[in-house]
């Protein structure tokens, strides 16, 4: 070979070594700086679309190309390639839920590569639950807060199956709402319905006074006392609304002597109006103690009270208060120790004594 050759090729060598040393020697790019996000790093959000942005990196040199990025579910993430962004923004739609992690890096055009810039995690939650009702009681209208996860701008709430009022979607973890005026005493579910979901806790709080609705007072009136045939109405039940509320009325029986069928053996009619009429119709059934009850409506809660009616005389009745209870048997026992301290209004039998037969009668009529 040739000295003029090997001067080519030296020359040749010497041009590549230098221009690697420069490009070895050329500044690398400074990390972007400012890397911010639509969502709040730790805080979960129903938000399924993160916006990132950064500051621009320099490079002392004038040849930034720009940034190569990565979103993943890891932290300590480590990469040197991938497509180039110009811009200083990027936007990742429809991201499934867990712990998203957003990587970084500046990349010149002689191939130097800043430090990796690393921020998150940024958590998507997009389960709607509910963790907890503060406070978990108080009266209608109250102002409650309600805590858990996935709660959209769209989110609607029912306590039992009422509207709550004045809902307010605070954030994806916090909405606030007051408990509706129209329940009445009791504990409640709550329900929230967001994004096509819901989510319920049980029990979840408990109304201790109905200061949008008062309950009907209601009265059936006084016990009463007939004979078989004899209608007896109950012109003195009274039943009032402090709310000014239409009130509906149901009267019904709820107890009666062993036997008695209704239609048969008496009659309760006007069972729709306030002042309902019993009739007892025959001598073997209807004989007896009836307890009529009446409960009143206004349209959001109800109200009952009973009356009782004592039809014919009620053998074993000893102390004449219209029914055969254990104050008759009391009565008979002292009667038999010579201890009464009140006169028998009537006797068991027609023999004018008390006797320990009357005493084994009760009994026997008070264990049916």
């Amino acid at each position: 070979m040739d000295i003029k050759k090997i001067g080519m090729i030296s020359a040749v060598v010497l041009a590549f070594l230098v221009a690697m040393t420069a490009s070895a020697m050329a500044a690398a790019p400074t990390a972007p700086t400012n890397v911010s996000s639509t969502h709040t790093a730790g805080v979960s959000s129903t938000n399924t679309t993160i916006n990132m942005n950064w500051t621009a990196s320099t490079d002392a040199d004038g040849d930034l190309e720009g940034y190569i990025v990565q979103l993943d579910n890891t932290q300590n993430t480590v990469f040197a390639s991938g497509p180039v962004l110009s811009s200083t923004s990027i936007k990742y739609e429809s991201l499934a839920d867990g712990s998203w992690y957003f990587h970084i890096r500046a990349k010149d055009k002689d191939y130097n590569l800043s430090n990796i810039v690393t921020a998150g995690p940024f958590i998507i939650n997009t389960q709607l639950s509910i963790s907890e009702i503060s406070p978990s009681s108080g009266a209608t209208g109250t102002a409650v807060t309600i805590t858990g996860t996935g709660f959209a701008n769209d989110a609607s709430v029912k306590m039992g199956t009422a509207d709550m009022t004045s809902v307010n979607p605070v954030s994806d973890k916090e909405i606030t709402a007051n408990v509706p005026s129209s329940l009445s005493v009791g504990a409640y579910t709550v329900t929230v319905t967001s994004g096509g979901k819901y989510a319920t806790k049980s029990n979840a709080f408990t109304v201790t006074s109905s200061s949008g609705n008062n309950a009907p007072q209601v009265s059936a009136g006084k016990d009463k006392q007939t004979d078989v045939g004899t209608a007896v109405s109950f012109n003195d039940a009274t039943a009032s609304d402090s709310d000014g509320d239409t009130l509906t009325y149901a009267w019904s029986v709820s107890e009666a002597p062993a036997g008695a069928v209704a239609g048969t053996d008496y009659t309760l009619t006007s069972t729709t109006s306030l002042n309902a009429v019993f009739t007892p119709l025959t001598d073997d059934k209807a004989k007896g103690s009836f307890t009529l009850k009446l409960t009143v409506n206004d349209g959001k809660t109800s109200a009952s009270d009973t009356a009782l009616v004592t039809v014919g005389k009620v053998i074993g009745d000893v102390n004449g208060d219209g029914k055969l209870d254990v104050g008759d048997a009391v009565s008979v026992f002292t009667a038999l120790v010579g201890k009464s301290t009140g006169k028998l209004t009537s006797f068991v039998n027609a023999d004018g004594k008390i006797t320990p037969a009357d005493a084994a009668f009760v009994l026997m009529q008070l264990a049916k």
